[in-house]
């Protein structure tokens, strides 16, 4: 079923019916109303309650601006996490090369980390920059920490000490260079599940010897090309083609993939020890805050 948006594409806030979105690609669920959930659409935030929605954040034209709500630009939203607290979402604003911070009492957008030059900078969050931001994800290993893929680098941001640090290679198991990754999932017992493009394949990463396992898809060893295409069936036998995206659910023990040139949702059970007892990741238990509200009379239009 369609919860919101349409086949025709736009910037129309309102009724979930009459909605539309202009490449959205990101989502994240509202840790006050489990049924609720952020959508990063190309130049935007929005927010969704099942009946309507409501900008929280940027407009439907592209830039570079903090400010509050509306005032606020974006340039390709490709990843949302909402702190533990409620109270902050994090946004990864690729064109921009930052990681952008937005008061969800106030709706003021500020950048959190990033130069706005592209290239590779590690360090405090003022002097860091970044190549390509693909994907920004809470990192369950660890609190108050983020992980991005960067290019085609996996990056972590630690909110307490405003740096960023690389994930360093300790085994040429973890080198991403040439597997191209487009998206993770982190657990509290330290693996990370990543897929990778230039293999159409998911993998686990053990973090106790960094070793890489392929646990779907039918990616080999490279320099050998892989032949996306379309197979369910046992893991390391089922193809895709593209998957750019995943959300793990630990109530189900699985995670469901974004098979973007198969155009499925495509699900794939995982090992039960993953699933030990999660820590919180960005912030304290969720409290209350205010809630959302249409940023302007008429709603935003194009």
């Amino acid at each position: 079923m369609t919860i919101t948006g349409s086949a025709a594409s736009g910037f129309v806030n309102g009724p979930c019916k009459l909605a539309r979105f202009n490449g959205a690609r990101s989502i994240c669920f509202d840790p006050l109303h489990p049924t609720h959930f952020f959508i990063g659409d190309q130049t935007s935030v929005r927010y969704c309650d099942g009946v309507s929605v409501r900008l929280v954040a940027g407009s439907a034209k592209e830039g570079f601006a903090n400010g509050k709500s509306d005032r606020a630009l974006f340039c390709e939203v490709t990843g949302l996490v909402c702190s533990g607290d409620a109270k902050q979402l994090f946004v990864s604003d690729a064109r921009n090369y930052r990681i952008r911070s937005i008061d969800l009492a106030t709706r003021e957008v500020s950048t959190l980390a990033g130069t706005g030059h592209q290239r590779e900078q590690y360090g405090i969050f003022a002097k860091a920059s970044f190549l390509y931001i693909r994907t920004l994800k809470a990192d369950r290993s660890k609190s108050n920490s983020l992980l991005v893929v960067d290019g085609k680098l996996i990056r972590r941001v630690l909110l307490d000490r405003r740096i960023v640090q690389p994930i360093t290679p300790v085994s040429p198991e973890l080198d991403f260079s040439v597997l191209d990754p487009s998206a993770l999932e982190s657990f509290a017992s330290g693996h990370l599940l990543v897929t990778c493009l230039s293999t159409h394949s998911l993998y686990l990463i053990n973090p106790t010897n960094q070793k890489r396992e392929r646990i779907a898809g039918t990616g080999t060893a490279l320099p050998v090309p892989v032949t996306p295409g379309f197979m369910d069936g046992a893991g390391v036998s089922a193809q895709f083609n593209s998957p750019r995206d995943l959300v793990v659910s630990e109530a189900e023990r699985c995670a469901f993939i974004a098979d973007v040139e198969n155009n499925r949702i495509r699900r794939i059970e995982l090992p039960p020890h993953l699933f030990v007892a999660a820590r919180p990741s960005t912030a304290s238990a969720a409290t209350k805050r205010t809630p959302i509200k249409t940023a302007s009379p008429a709603g935003a239009k194009q």
